[in-house]
């Protein structure tokens, strides 16, 4: 029903984000929670009676425009100078954008249904939510795994067989 609204909101999050000046040189962490606000600001301003309500119906279910838009903008919000070459390619494979959207769908619907004052408890799960995904998408364990098993290889002290034998 009002689906085509949630997902307009995803695009104008965007859009805000990529004019903020130097925001492509934010690290990840501030790319995503400025993203996340900006989301969630566009939301709140879209003129419905019980957007808590209208986002649960339309916005959170997995096969929603709003879901596909979401993992869409990820690929560029996740373009962050401080995510390795390799976390990057991992992070751009669709079950980790869809993990990464529906982490972002439930902390919205949280944060859409928080009745706290100025929304104090969604905003404390959100900042740790998100500083958790960040450091986990700017690990550098899997390049320097790649770099080790690269390095054993090409001086040969990793044994690989040899099918000419």
């Amino acid at each position: 029903m009002h689906e085509d609204l949630f997902r307009t909101c995803v695009d104008r999050a965007s859009a805000n984000l990529s004019a903020a000046t130097g925001s492509e040189e934010w690290p990840l962490r501030e790319r995503l929670t400025a993203f996340f606000f900006m989301l969630l600001d566009a939301i709140e301003e879209l003129d419905l009676p019980d957007v808590s309500a209208a986002f649960n119906r339309s916005a959170s279910p997995f096969g929603s425009l709003f879901h596909e838009q979401l993992r869409q903008a990820l690929n560029q919000l996740m373009d962050a100078p401080d995510v390795p070459a390799l976390n990057r390619m991992l992070t751009s494979s669709a079950p980790s954008r869809f993990v990464a959207a529906e982490t972002l769908v439930q902390l919205l619907a949280t944060s859409l249904a928080d009745a706290s004052p100025d929304r104090q408890r969604s905003a404390a799960l959100v900042d740790r939510t998100l500083d958790f995904v960040s450091t986990l998408i700017i690990n550098p364990i899997p390049s320097k795994a790649v770099d080790l098993v690269r390095y054993a290889a090409e001086a040969g002290y990793v044994p690989f067989y040899n099918a000419r034998r």
